[in-house]
């Protein structure tokens, strides 16, 4: 199976609709001359399609031109396409250019109107790759403006050919594990925690063997889940036993901490990255849904709690349930583990679960009461905002809800609710916000909401502030011993504002694309002291870590935004090669 990316998933809609109305005239038909002077100029976009490791043309690729205003957050597309927003795509999205690079790798856009867009290009065997971005399987690079009447040439595109790695799965005895899973997994960090996530998968075939294809570069862990052979009565006869083939990390340990994590690099076709399977001794783990709901109707899984990322039939042990809401799974390896049940209502039951040598036996799991959060949006200083364009998050803290962040859209007066809201502790985040705005303060009931993070006990009022008088800060990034910010032409990178003392996940950080001569400009910053950071191209991740934030400090350069201030700072690009290293041990 090819990569996935949840982190670059695209909703894209093209919307055509040409109108002809020819008319007849009686006035005197115009000459050449006039109908060329009356006639809008037309913009066009044009370049070529390249392989990023040997530099070679790429012939069909398909090439897409994606208007700014298509995009937006996630959370915007997801609250405007969702079913329970009753949302009409085509309001939500512009429509696309497309075209098709040649046998020389060149393509053509032609008749694109005015505006801001992103270039990006897709091909079988490649990884998906933006103009202006070396960073694989990306679509979001810097933003392309295209002017009325301007011919922009000569953009190159980069794609990365997919990267595999190839193995084979054998037991104790030797002999070839027959579909097994084989997953490829990463690190990564969501709320300020580290999980892993599914990013390849296939299974074994009868020698054992198995390939994932379609990786991009990067650090990845191989995660072997051996089947299960049912006897004629269809049992797992080794859940009688007591012991199976366990859940394995390459090079063939049973944890992630004492796993050997695989360096992949671009193209590379990696061989002999052999996982051996042992028996290991299992367990059963069995409870019961407090006052017994049955009425919902369960389902629920024993998940690693490392695993958060991934399905949950593929991490760990599927529950059975009995009309009486009864639980048991049987087969689970030593290990720290999260029981989630969800109901038909999609509320869900969580809990911890430790197993070590003893089977687990009288939990109890209670469906949380939930709560309802109603707010208003205001805008210091104006009366009549219209606020419907802007969208809010409630993310949870607890890991045992991840996957459960709440959305919502906001009327035009600013009117707001979020339904369903479990008891606890939210990470609060808007986006889509009026041009010139930034989010300035939250109080719920009558406490004032600090560092975003909101505590939701009983059904309360959230007031959410927006201010207009947010700073402008400008300036120019060069590389080391580059006397002239402009000469050479600056490679893909990223200028990063992070809040000063840093806030939790990184909230309020500021990321924006410098152009090719290292300029750079960004308004609406809000009032306050921030580190600032000129960086080559690199997972954006890692500047909501605040270890990594910490250890690369030094680099950057201190500065303080006043109240509808602006500010000029030149800064230094920091080299990918030289955060390599560092990088690699968070990722």
């Amino acid at each position: 199976m090819g990569a996935v990316d949840a982190q670059n998933t695209l909703v894209s809609c093209v919307i055509g609709i040409l109108l002809f109305s020819p008319t007849l005239s009686a006035k005197p038909q115009a000459s050449d001359a006039d109908a060329s002077t009356s006639r809008p100029q037309e913009s066009s976009v044009s370049g070529k399609i390249v392989n990023a490791v040997s530099g070679a043309p790429i012939s069909n690729a398909t090439v897409t031109l994606k208007p700014r205003s298509s995009t937006g957050s996630l959370d915007a597309l997801l609250a405007r396409l969702g079913p329970r927003n009753g949302a009409d795509p085509q309001r939500a999205l512009d429509a696309d250019y497309a075209a098709t690079s040649d046998a020389n790798g060149v393509f053509a856009i032609s008749n694109v109107k005015p505006g801001a867009y992103y270039l990006y290009a897709e091909r079988a065997g490649y990884l998906r790759g933006a103009w202006r971005s070396e960073r694989p399987n990306n679509v979001f690079g810097p933003l392309l403006t295209v002017a009325t009447g301007q011919n922009t040439q000569e953009l190159v595109i980069r794609l990365f050919p997919y990267s595999a790695v190839n193995g084979r799965v054998f037991d104790e005895n030797a002999e070839p594990v027959y579909q097994a899973t084989v997953q490829a997994l990463q690190r990564r960090w969501r709320l300020g925690r580290s999980e892993l996530e599914m990013v390849g998968m296939t299974t074994t075939n009868d020698r054992g063997e198995y390939r994932i294809s379609g990786l991009a570069p990067g650090t990845y862990y191989i995660f072997v889940l051996p089947p299960h052979p049912l006897d004629a009565t269809g049992n797992d006869p080794d859940k009688k036993k007591g012991t199976t083939l366990g859940r394995t990390f390459y090079p063939g340990v049973l944890t992630q901490d004492a796993a050997t994590p695989l360096v992949v690099q671009p193209a590379a076709d990696i061989t002999g990255m052999d996982v051996p399977v042992k028996r290991t001794r299992t367990f059963s783990v069995s409870g019961k849904i407090d006052k017994g709901r049955t009425e919902n109707g369960y389902s629920g899984y024993l998940v690693p709690e490392t695993a958060f990322g991934l399905p949950a039939p593929l991490a760990g042990g599927q529950l059975r349930f009995d009309d009486s809401g009864s639980f048991k799974t049987d087969g689970i390896q030593p290990g720290s583990y999260v029981i989630r049940v969800t109901d038909a209502k999609g509320m869900i039951a969580a809990q911890h679960v430790e197993v070590t040598d003893s089977d687990v036996d009288g939990l109890s799991l209670a469906f949380p009461d939930v709560v309802t959060v109603r707010g208003r949006v205001t805008v210091a200083g104006k009366q009549d905002a219209d606020l419907s364009g802007v969208f809010l998050r409630l993310s949870p803290e607890d890991p045992t809800l991840a996957g459960r962040a709440l959305r919502t859209r906001v009327a035009k007066d600013g009117d707001f609710q979020f339904q369903g809201v479990i008891a606890g502790t939210y990470f609060f985040v808007a986006s889509e916000l009026p041009d010139g705005s930034y989010l300035a303060g939250l109080t719920l009931g009558r406490q004032t909401v600090r560092d975003f993070t909101v505590q939701v006990s009983a059904n309360s009022t959230l007031a959410v502030t927006l201010a207009t008088d947010g700073g402008t800060v400008s300036g120019s990034v060069h590389k080391s011993g580059d006397s002239d910010a402009g000469k050479p032409a600056l490679p893909p990178s990223t200028v990063v504002l992070i809040r000063d003392p840093m806030l939790p996940h990184g909230a309020g950080t500021i990321y924006l694309s410098p152009g090719e001569d290292g300029r750079y400009s960004v308004s609406a910053v809000p009032p306050g002291d921030y580190m600032v950071f000129a960086v080559q191209e690199m997972n954006n991740a890692l500047w909501t870590i605040p270890e990594f934030v910490g250890r690369v400090r030094s680099q950057g350069k201190a500065l303080h935004v006043d109240s509808g201030g602006s500010s000029s700072v030149e800064l230094t690009l920091i080299e990918a090669a030289d955060l390599q290293g560092l990088a690699a041990q968070y990722l």
